[in-house]
Parts: structure tokens; C-alpha cells; sequence
């Protein structure tokens, strides 16, 4: 395996990051990973509490790579989940429209206020 991969699982870079860490020596390597290591596990055990992730499905082995992959895959979640949510919201306000209704409780209004957030994005583009 080249060293541009090694580096890229172990530590969870892209190859293109790796002329950062070229002129490092071995102990500011480990210093890096471990630090790398640490803001992975905070950002990772961050966003598996806003989704709602059971912090015991996440890499408990210390892998860096196993980590930044597991972060990658929440974070492409995550996304989706906002698209899905923002898409929903948008059906939602076309509905009431459609019926001559408004919202009525508490959620409706946000579900609105979404809708309304997507639309200035929408037309901001």
C-alpha cells in the first residue's frame, strides 16, 4: 500500500492533505494524530447525539480511520436528513396551500418556517 493511503487511513486525511505533515517528525506525527484523533471523537460523539446514535455504535478500537470514515458516513446522514426534512416541509406548506389552511399546531409553524427558510435559499440561488 503507498504511503499517500497508509497515512490517509491511518490518520483519516485525504492524500491532497498530506503536504502538512510532510516535514513533521515521527513525535509531532503521533502529536498530530492524536490530536486529529481526539477532535474526530468529540465531532463524531456530537453529531451521533443529534441524531439520536446510540454513542456505543460508534468506533470504540481508537482506529482513526475506522473513526473519520464513521464521522463521514453520520455526516452524509445527517445531510440527507436535513434534505428530506426541508423537502417535507416544502410538500407540507404546498398542501395547506392547496387546502386554504395554515398551520395549527406547534410543528406546523416550524414546518413552515422551514418551508419558508427553503424557498429564500431556492430563489437566493
Amino acid at each position: 500500500m503507498p504511503c499517500p493511503e497508509i497515512c490517509r487511513a491511518a490518520m483519516g486525511l485525504d492524500p491532497s492533505q498530506l503536504a502538512d505533515f510532510e516535514n513533521l517528525s515521527p513525535e509531532e506525527l503521533q502529536k498530530e494524530a492524536e490530536k486529529r484523533k481526539q477532535q474526530v471523537q468529540q465531532q463524531l460523539e456530537e453529531l451521533a447525539m443529534a441524531m439520536g446514535v446510540d454513542v456505543a455504535d460508534l468506533p470504540q478500537d481508537g482506529d482513526l480511520g475506522a473513526m473519520a470514515a464513521k464521522l463521514k458516513e453520520l455526516q452524509k446522514d445527517m445531510s440527507d436528513l436535513k434534505d428530506r426534512t426541508l423537502e417535507n416541509a416544502r410538500r407540507c406548506k404546498e398542501i395547506w396551500d392547496e387546502l386554504r389552511l395554515g398551520p395549527t399546531l406547534p410543528r406546523d409553524a416550524a414546518a413552515e418556517h422551514l418551508s419558508l427558510a427553503r424557498s429564500a435559499v431556492v430563489n437566493a440561488a
